[in-house]
């Protein structure tokens, strides 16, 4: 994943563009693309003690292919699937505050058809994520 700073306002909220790329293990094995608007608050008046950060993502997801477990999640509403779904994503970071580029982060990652307006897609994969962030 690589995201930047695009703006901030008023020293708390920033707007960061986000492209990421992932690959499934265990029973899902597609690769996975996306793009997405990151909308991040970080003022927090604990910042002095641990660096927080929280964002929500939102944008297009691309997979190579539609695994069988989530094609199975719609097979109680419709048997559709699509390889292009929407991203969302909410996250939290934790940091230092004297190493504030490294930061410890806890993320949802979540496709869907977004209550099946994208090609009548109800459900898609999600994933809590944990991983460890460096700016530069």
């Amino acid at each position: 994943m690589i995201s930047r700073r695009l703006v901030t306002f008023g020293n708390a909220l920033n707007i960061e563009p986000e492209f990421g790329i992932g690959k499934r293990f265990g029973d899902m094995n597609a690769a996975e693309f996306w793009v997405a608007i990151v909308v991040r608050w970080t003022a927090f008046p604990w910042n002095d003690t641990i660096k927080t950060s929280i964002a929500l993502s939102d944008g297009p997801s691309l997979a190579t292919q539609v695994d069988r477990n989530e094609r199975a999640l719609n097979d109680g509403q419709n048997p559709t699937a699509s390889i292009l779904l929407n991203y969302f994503s909410p996250e939290i970071t934790f940091a230092l505050p004297q190493y504030p580029d490294y930061e410890l982060l806890f993320r949802f990652h979540h496709r869907s058809g977004i209550f099946g307006l994208i090609n009548n897609v109800h459900e898609g994969a999600q994933y809590a994520t944990a991983g460890f962030r460096f700016h530069f």
